[in-house]
């Protein structure tokens, strides 16, 4: 939980605080059930519940004395999820009399039951306690509206990143902003997303050989250019790059491009070439193929490893492949820094978020979503402990608290204790995203919340908005490309591109 000074809010609550207090939760642990059932067995000051809260909304507590900041600790102020039945990560700021009370993620989810606990003890700088615990109830407003926004005119277009989208008219690939006006004038070959302020744009040339290449490099948001170099000498695009709005951002001030499976360019802000490898640096190691460089020593991680395969490290543990000559298999495992294999069972694939940058594989709850020998999925914690049984088709990585499953055809979703939150019904699922994801059954995509629930108001996006035709599966199904919910929306009308918007908690204000 985050501290510092803050001032001039409006008041929402008015507490005083008191020269008594006998109850506080034990420091340094995460609040439970058994917690919150002790909180709700002492004495309560119980102010209004409150229903149709804006999902982004900041509390702000006012006291009758100032607030002593430095004793202030992270479990005297807890906000709690009714429906997953878990505490919110949230930050503080404190000024004088006030506390600000602000979700971590931003927002809370949708259509979802709270309550805030300021638990008696809080101390004023002249030594005073809190007497009584206060409780505030409140619910989530469950509304969302779609427009189209930008009509359909484009050739192609990307998503929306850092309030400007890359599109194409014609042949050539310019830039608009939100209200659909031209800001980088349509002059590209190629064209992608920015990112860190910066987005890779290609232009055809005619090279030395008298041939037309495309040559890289990456603009700023006011359309400066900086070539990409190897050696001095400008990058031509080699085919196939397999570019797309995925894997060619910049992280951390570096961007990897294909080269030839797996290497890849890496290149830094400057445009010079930073090293070649198949993956971005992640917590201060690059993975190349087999084995690991130190960033700060350059020099190898290891002597002499025995892996076949390095994918990049995530939460201090990283994924190697391994060959066993007796069962003529390959198969995955998980290391430490230290060379330490893990005591988890092996696998044979696994969910990875963020693919093309921190290359995430344990993700919520410490928890990696992996495919046994059998075909099935599970999730292991990263001491090895199996805490999801491998009876899955499929299971996603863990996001925002929850992952996707398959099972017997459908799509559905488990928390990180295994507990089915949301049933298997729907014919595919993506992520969650800011407590919602999007769902399809058939041609109809529409929006669900943490409880399953259809979003009022998202039954007409177009499918393409989220679901997008990459080729065909074994079983000569469509596969599809899938897009979390975001605030803007890309969707495909007579072959042509536009986007809609999604506008969040929009009931209207009382005048």
């Amino acid at each position: 939980m985050k501290h510092s000074k803050f001032f001039g809010f409006i008041v929402t609550l008015v507490i005083f605080l008191f020269t008594f207090s006998n109850f506080t939760l034990a420091e340094a642990r995460e609040v439970s059930l058994e917690d919150i059932a002790a909180i709700e067995a002492q004495p309560l000051k119980t102010f209004d519940s409150e229903i149709d809260i804006p999902r982004d909304k900041v509390w702000t507590i006012k006291f009758n004395q100032d607030v002593n900041l430095a004793a202030l600790k992270d479990e005297q102020i807890i906000v709690w999820n009714h429906d997953l039945k878990e505490s919110v990560a949230i930050e503080t700021e404190v000024g004088g009399m006030e506390v600000k009370i602000i979700p971590k993620s931003g927002h809370y989810d949708f259509s979802t039951h709270y309550s805030l606990y300021i638990l008696e003890g809080i101390e004023s700088r002249t030594n005073k306690l809190l007497k009584t615990t206060v409780k505030k109830e409140f619910t989530i407003q469950d509304e969302i509206s779609y427009s189209q926004i930008i009509a359909p005119q484009y050739d192609f277009a990307r998503d929306f990143s850092e309030g400007l989208a890359a599109v194409k008219l014609g042949d050539k690939w310019g830039y608009i902003d939100t209200d659909g006006n031209t800001v980088i004038d349509f002059q590209y070959d190629k064209a992608f997303n920015f990112s860190e302020g910066k987005a890779l744009v290609g232009t055809n040339k005619v090279n030395e050989f008298g041939d037309e290449a495309t040559y890289l490099g990456f603009i700023t948001i006011d359309n400066k250019y900086t070539p990409l170099t190897v050696n001095g000498k400008h990058l031509r695009e080699y085919l196939p790059l397999g570019l797309d709005q995925s894997n060619s951002i910049f992280y951390n001030g570096l961007i990897a491009l294909n080269v030839d499976n797996p290497w890849k360019f890496i290149f830094d802000e400057t445009g010079e070439l930073y090293i070649d490898a198949p993956y971005l640096p992640t917590e201060g190691t690059i993975a190349v193929v087999t084995n690991y460089i130190d960033q700060q020593t350059d020099e190898y991680l290891f002597d002499n490893p025995q892996f076949i395969n390095a994918l990049p490290f995530n939460q201090g543990m990283a994924a190697v492949g391994f060959h066993d000559e007796v069962l003529s298999e390959d198969y995955w495992t998980f290391i430490n820094k230290s060379g330490e294999v893990w005591n988890g069972p092996r696998f044979y694939n696994y969910s990875v978020r963020e693919m093309f940058t921190s290359y995430e594989i344990f993700s919520d709850y410490s928890l990696a979503s992996l495919k046994d020998a059998r075909g099935k999925w599970g999730a292991v914690t990263k001491e090895g402990e199996i805490k999801i049984p491998f009876i899955y088709d499929e299971l996603a990585i863990f996001n925002e608290g929850v992952a996707g499953f398959k099972k017997d055809g459908k799509y559905g979703f488990i928390n990180g204790d295994g507990k089915v939150v949301i049933e298997a019904q729907f014919d595919d699922v993506s992520l969650f995203n800011n407590g919602i994801a999007v769902a399809r059954n058939g041609n109809q995509a529409f929006i669900i919340d943490k409880k399953g629930a259809i979003i009022k108001g998202t039954e007409k996006i177009p499918m393409s908005s989220y679901f997008r035709e990459n080729g065909f599966n074994e079983d000569g199904s469509i596969n599809y490309y899938k897009y979390t919910p975001d605030t803007y929306t890309i969707f495909i009308e007579g072959a042509k591109y536009g986007f809609g918007k999604l506008e969040f908690n929009t009931k209207p204000k009382l005048q």
